[in-house]
């Protein structure tokens, strides 16, 4: 049986979200009024604006967690609010944890950025500031964005760091 230990939910900036909907209004209107384009013109743009504001609001949304399982404690992340996308890293590949504040220039910007598989790095970041830092068999790194991240490296090695 495997039992959540720890959760947090990290959240995209709700202005810069609002922002890029701002702009695609702007450039649907603009289009629209300078090309005098007819009526099913403005119902396909307000379909692909539908569309790209439902999936910014779909994936907008990390939770993290940390699962207490019999082989050892593992991390997830559940990415959307449906939990569509899923990323787990089972105990055996984890090596260490440790707390870090970091900026969004440090981690690369917003969103998800580097690969594991190619640069060995990857990070999730929904903001600036307190970040978890996963060292993964490999030699391979892992960060993501959370709220309290000594409780996450607190959850994942109850007994001290490996």
């Amino acid at each position: 049986m495997v039992e959540e230990r720890l959760r947090t939910r990290s959240i995209t900036s709700a202005l810069a979200v609002a922002a890029l909907v701002v702009v695609a209004v702007e450039l649907v209107a603009v289009t629209v009024a300078v090309h005098r384009v007819p009526w099913f013109v403005w119902l396909i743009l307000a379909a692909v604006l539908v569309i790209m504001v439902a999936a910014i609001a779909a994936f907008a949304t990390v939770i993290v967690r940390v699962l207490d399982e019999a082989t050892g404690r593992s991390l997830e992340l559940v990415y959307g609010p449906r939990g569509v996308l899923r990323q787990r890293f089972a105990p055996a590949q984890i090596e260490g944890a440790r707390a870090q504040r970091l900026s969004i220039v440090q981690l690369g910007g917003w969103g998800y950025r580097g690969s594991l598989r190619l640069m060995k790095f990857a990070a999730v970041a929904t903001r600036g500031g307190d970040a978890l830092q996963v060292q993964l068999s490999g030699g391979r790194r892992f960060y993501v964005t959370v709220d309290e991240p000594q409780a996450f490296v607190d959850g994942l090695f109850p007994n001290g760091p490996r």
